[in-house]
């Protein structure tokens, strides 16, 4: 039983799917604000994820876990998954804590942590499947194509301008050819993040 799970009422919990480029399973639960305060996010988030994986084979695209009453539903109190999926796209959910949120986090972290030496492969790597793609390590080889992983031109524009925001590098678009490999990507990477640490910090490092 994961933690909080006693405290997660039937009708507190719901799913719903959204199209991002296909189709999302999103979890949201309902706590009530004493537990949010007093559990640990983290935790529940984690347990509910593998619970899921191990019981359904299931693995959420997201986990929400958000204050009593902010399910959209009927006056029957059935759950309103159109209105849901329309909440999570448009980002007003009320989220106290969510798996992608906290995939995140941990991945900056880690990465913020390794800026102030050689950052290692695999931390690297985290960042981008959990971050950027949204999935597991163990899923992703790094011989697998972007373009295997949906990366268009557009898409590309957008993967580089989020790198560079959240790594503080200057990665430029004309090196990340369609045709690249995670492993590319982790290695161009990792050699900004080197040059950046050996360079002063108000030198410019393009590659």
């Amino acid at each position: 039983m994961c933690a909080g799970q006693s405290e997660i009422k039937r009708n507190g919990v719901g799913a719903f799917s959204v199209d991002l480029g296909g189709k999302k399973l999103i979890i949201v639960i309902e706590l009530s604000r004493l537990l949010i305060k007093s559990l640990s996010l983290n935790s529940v988030i984690r347990d509910i994820n593998k619970e899921l994986l191990e019981q359904f084979d299931i693995a959420p695209y997201d986990i929400l876990i958000t204050p009593t009453r902010s399910i959209p539903r009927t006056s029957s109190g059935k759950i309103m998954r159109h209105s849901c999926s329309d909440m999570y796209l448009a980002g007003t959910f009320k989220i106290a804590r969510s798996k992608l949120g906290m995939f995140r986090e941990e991945s900056l972290f880690v990465l913020n942590s390794e800026r102030l030496k050689l950052s290692n492969q695999e931390s690297i790597k985290s960042y981008l499947v959990s971050s950027l793609f949204s999935g597991e390590v163990s899923n992703i080889q790094d011989n697998l194509s972007l373009l295997h992983l949906g990366m268009d031109s557009l898409k590309s524009l957008e993967f580089v301008n989020r790198i560079n925001n959240d790594l503080q590098i200057n990665l430029q678009v004309n090196s990340l050819l369609l045709n690249s490999t995670i492993g590319d990507v982790i290695n161009l990477i990792e050699t900004l993040l080197w040059l950046k640490q050996q360079n002063d910090a108000d030198k410019e490092i393009i590659l």
